[in-house]
């Protein structure tokens, strides 16, 4: 399964007149996807996320999408383990996959990665879902 991460551009003319009332062309910024390696089974789901565009990086998207993909999964589709795999260098996406909730199982030096799991409670879904909300993702 796979969110793409879009943002809407807005053209501005040289005068600073915003063209508000024309479509919009979204621009791809990443993706978010979920691996289920059990052929049915969808109760663990291994998790991917990219932001492509090093402008949007740190502005919550990758956050905001994984906790939207995760929330979805657990809500619809019964998944109740998520598994991460992280380059071991990328520390932005450690950090950020730790204030989610994820916790250092192992490093896999011959990939040079570390691997992250998550078990969310009833407690984590809520708060998913309350950030969804101020995102505007979910409605009340």
């Amino acid at each position: 399964i796979s969110f793409i991460i879009q943002r809407y551009s807005m053209d501005i003319f040289s005068d600073g007149i915003s063209i508000k009332d024309t479509v919009s062309i979204p621009d791809m910024v990443g993706d978010v996807n979920l691996f289920f390696h059990q052929d049915g089974d969808r109760s663990e789901a291994e998790v991917e996320i990219m932001i492509a565009c090093p402008e949007m990086r740190g502005k919550q998207l990758g956050r905001t999408s994984l906790c939207a993909m995760m929330w979805y999964a657990f809500s619809f589709l019964g998944t109740r383990r998520f598994v991460a795999k992280i380059k071991d260098h990328n520390s932005a996406c450690i950090g950020m996959m730790s204030s989610v909730g994820f916790t250092f199982v192992r490093k896999v030096a011959v990939f040079k990665e570390v691997e992250m799991v998550l078990e969310p409670d009833s407690g984590m879904i809520a708060a998913w879902e309350e950030h969804l909300r101020i995102f505007s993702i979910l409605r009340p």
